[in-house]
């Protein structure tokens, strides 16, 4: 693993609990907004071998997590303008070739 960004303050507690413990999907919670206090995002390789990116968004005490391109570039834009704690929705459709995605915006 390693970290690519990070909100400021994660203990290594923090950053091994987001990365390792169980999370909820970002696309299963399509139209929900959430109070985002802390993130991580970090390249790993996924079961399958795969070189993956991944973002983890901590809310309260749930984890959320993502490895879409288009919901972190789109998270990532908005920290970068904006001080945690930070409100996000998050957004579901169809790209013009039919295929899923999920992104988010400042809520």
């Amino acid at each position: 693993m390693e970290i690519i960004k990070n909100s400021n303050g994660l203990s290594k507690q923090d950053i091994y609990r987001m990365s390792h413990n169980t999370s909820i999907s970002a696309k299963d919670l399509a139209g929900s907004t959430l109070d985002v206090a802390a993130y991580l995002y970090y390249h790993d390789i996924n079961s399958r071998g795969e070189d993956v990116n991944v973002l983890v968004l901590k809310t309260g005490t749930d984890l959320i997590s993502t490895i879409s391109g288009t919901f972190a570039k789109a998270f990532l834009d908005i920290v970068e303008a904006f001080d945690l704690p930070v409100q996000i929705r998050v957004l579901v459709g169809k790209t013009s070739k039919g295929r899923d995605f999920v992104t988010c915006e400042l809520a």
